[in-house]
């Protein structure tokens, strides 16, 4: 249901929609499919900092948490949820603030209101 709901407000246009699946799933209806990407330990870091957590926890439950998603994802979407080739953009937030990452995104969709203008 939440699926069907996604494409029905994708095909509105001018919406963000985040969610694991939302880039595989609005292919062809997306302007601009984004992933934002850290490695795990960074990943892992920034979890526990946030969260006040000791990073072993983290670590254990993190590793448990993204097999299950991975497994899940595949069996219901047939995706490969760690395949970033389907996407338009994947910017490495351990390279940029967020702040760059928003200019980045911005430019990104500068273009594509340019060229599809053409």
């Amino acid at each position: 249901m939440l699926d069907s709901i996604a494409k029905e407000e994708a095909r509105k246009g001018n919406v963000v929609i985040d969610g694991h699946a939302a880039p595989w799933l609005l292919k062809g209806l997306a302007d601009l499919r984004i992933a934002i990407v850290a490695s795990f330990d960074v990943r892992i870091q920034r979890l526990a900092e946030r969260d006040k957590r000791q990073l072993e926890e983290v670590l254990k439950e993190t590793r448990l948490r993204e097999e299950i998603e991975r497994h899940r994802f595949l069996k219901l979407y047939n995706i490969d949820i760690s395949d970033y080739t389907d996407f338009d953009l994947v910017i490495n937030s351990e390279r940029f603030t967020p702040e760059e990452i928003v200019e980045i995104i911005d430019k990104a969709l500068e273009i594509i209101s340019r060229n599809t203008r053409k």
